[in-house]
């Protein structure tokens, strides 16, 4: 196909688009199909029943990662998306309907690209923390251990397996007669033991929600700059 072919192909489409209802049908199609806007896919979580705690927290941060992962790759790649054929064109948008392609590289080098064109100390601090706050989510999070783990309650259980059978057999007892204690086959030092590792972990699960906090706050902060 010639240039001017395809010059010529390009300026109908043009005029299709933005002379006709083309455009809106096509939106209308796009926005019910394969680009729900008004929908949050929450992929970090599997399915499930969750309060609302964490389907905030994850909502938000799987926001980021699609922002970061499908929205820069998309925007770093625009200029390649401009020059394609009509066909080219046709064809990239056939495959987007069925995969949306994503790329932590092409997404953290986008942003990184946008920090060096616009060099502004307000960008600046937008691009590193939303750098930051994605590879936290991604690579820092699911490598935290649980506080149960970190605070030695699990391996307090693992030792004392009598307490697994007593408790199964109370909490049989407590349904059937409404009495009963968990830890009566316990002794004293036992008592004392478990109530400090218990206060251990109650301190870390804090501690863990507060980081957590700490970054669903920053991601609010830079919210206004997460358009292309």
């Amino acid at each position: 196909m010639t240039k001017l072919k395809i010059s010529i192909l390009k300026r109908i489409k043009y005029w299709l688009k933005y002379n006709t209802p083309y455009r809106d049908i096509e939106r209308w199609i796009a926005f019910r199909t394969y680009d729900k806007y008004n929908v949050i896919k929450i992929p970090s979580l599997s399915p499930n029943y969750y309060d609302k705690d964490t389907i905030i927290l994850h909502g938000m941060m799987d926001l980021l990662v699609e922002f970061v992962e499908v929205e820069m790759p998309a925007w770093y790649f625009y200029d390649l998306r401009q020059n394609l054929t009509l066909l080219g064109g046709i064809k990239w948008k056939i495959q987007h309907l069925f995969r949306q392609p994503r790329s932590r590289e092409f997404g953290i080098q986008a942003l990184r690209n946008m920090k060096e064109n616009m060099q502004q100390s307000e960008v600046d601090r937008y691009v590193d923390d939303c750098v930051a706050i994605y590879t936290w989510w991604k690579d820092v999070r699911p490598n935290r251990k649980e506080p149960e783990e970190l605070s030695g309650l699990n391996e307090f259980y693992k030792d004392h397996p009598r307490w697994r059978i007593t408790k199964c057999l109370k909490d049989l007892e407590q349904l059937v007669t409404g009495i009963g204690s968990y830890h009566e086959n316990f002794t004293e030092e036992d008592d004392k033991i478990l109530g400090e590792l218990c206060q251990e972990t109650d301190r870390i699960e804090n501690e863990q929600l507060q980081e957590d906090n700490e970054m669903l706050h920053r991601l609010i902060e830079i919210r206004i700059f997460m358009w292309t």
